[in-house]
């Protein structure tokens, strides 16, 4: 039995049972395996868009014996195809492992070709304000998010559902997360609350004497009335 790591269970976890799945720059398409091997999933595309990792993927989904379920497609970001195989069952997209600045030109190429998604489970490795801004802007309602640490790094993942509603969201929400913060996740204080000492720490360091360093110290006590705003809701 194939051991999954933290991230990949969690992302799994996320999918809503009867959605076809489409993983997103699939790697070895153990995500799509193991949702269609699980029964969660009835059928899935496995995408990426080069072909070292689409034939990994092809040996990962042959071995699991669901060659019938599971398509593998070359393609850069969503494949044009990808109805072809998913049929009539409601999508999921999984777009893991990757910046979030490319997960919103992912998202927003999509949406320019009229494709809409009945949920997309993310997980941006930075630029999580840009993701969250995208989804609150183009009708995609967050419903549930994770903190977790694996390797020592922290990683979040972003369920979000298609409402068609635009939303607004403050700044602390786009950098840290509306439901993380609603649910005072510990993990999430924990990691906030090591940046303020560190952010601190780096102030106290730094002279005024020069325009740059100015310029410096004012970034980071911006960024850190932002990690207090974020800890005062954390803590509430």
């Amino acid at each position: 039995m194939r051991v999954l790591s933290k991230r990949l269970e969690c992302a799994i976890g996320l999918v809503t049972p009867g959605h076809a799945v489409l993983d997103v720059g699939c790697d070895h398409a153990y995500a799509a395996a193991e949702l269609v091997s699980r029964g969660t999933a009835p059928c899935a595309v496995a995408s990426d868009v080069n072909r070292g990792p689409l034939k990994k993927a092809a040996e990962t989904i042959a071995e699991a014996g669901l060659t019938d379920r599971i398509t593998t497609v070359l393609a850069n970001g969503i494949p044009d195809v990808y109805a072809d195989y998913t049929g009539e069952w409601p999508v999921t997209v999984l777009l893991c492992g990757m910046g979030g600045i490319l997960i919103r030109q992912i998202l927003e190429e999509a949406s320019e070709k009229g494709f809409r998604f009945a949920e997309l489970v993310l997980s941006p490795q930075r630029d999580q304000d840009a993701v969250r801004a995208w989804l609150a802007a183009n009708g995609y309602g967050i419903t549930e998010e994770c903190f977790l640490r694996e390797d020592g790094k922290p990683y979040v993942m972003i369920k979000a559902m298609n409402t068609g509603k635009i939303s607004t969201l403050t700044e602390a929400e786009l950098h840290f997360g509306p439901v993380l913060l609603r649910k005072k996740d510990a993990g999430l204080k924990e990691q906030l609350e090591r940046r303020l000492a560190e952010l601190q720490k780096i102030r106290g360091s730094i002279s005024k004497e020069t325009e740059r360093n100015r310029i410096r110290d004012g970034e980071l006590e911006a960024e850190e009335t932002l990690l207090k705003t974020a800890l005062d809701l954390l803590q509430g």
